[in-house]
């Protein structure tokens, strides 16, 4: 038996998607980071637009991160996906608004540049419903 570390090797034809691609002991999550946001029925339009612009800009700090903070990162995109779900519901709970606010506030304190706008997310959840 070898001390040496031996790479698999492996071979992946096609599309790769889904939230986490697991290869060996690697997790990677950059460059497959989307969330849509779809309609929108009991916001109104600025508060729409609002939210989507600040989804973009945290998929787009969370982007930036370094491969070691690859769990945060993680964290971070399913609350913040869990706060878009609830935000898409016809009458969506206001509590519940609220706790997916808290949930990604949370989920964004280890990432110091992605902290600022989950708090401003946080907030328009609460402009929603």
């Amino acid at each position: 038996m070898s001390d040496e570390q031996s790479t698999p090797n492996i071979h992946i034809g096609g599309n790769v998607s889904g939230p986490n691609v697991l290869i060996g002991s690697t997790q990677t999550v950059h460059g497959n980071l989307t969330i849509t946001v779809g309609a929108m029925p009991a916001a109104p339009e600025d508060v729409r637009e609002t939210f989507k612009a600040q989804i973009a800009e945290l998929l787009e700090e969370l982007e930036k991160q370094p491969a070691d903070q690859t769990g945060a990162v993680q964290e971070v995109k399913m609350a913040a996906e869990d706060a878009v779900a609830e935000a898409e519901k016809p009458q969506p709970d206001k509590k519940r608004l609220e706790i997916r606010g808290e949930n990604l506030k949370k989920a964004a304190q280890n990432l110091l540049a992605v902290a600022p706008i989950a708090v401003e997310i946080a907030k328009t959840l609460l402009q929603i419903g």
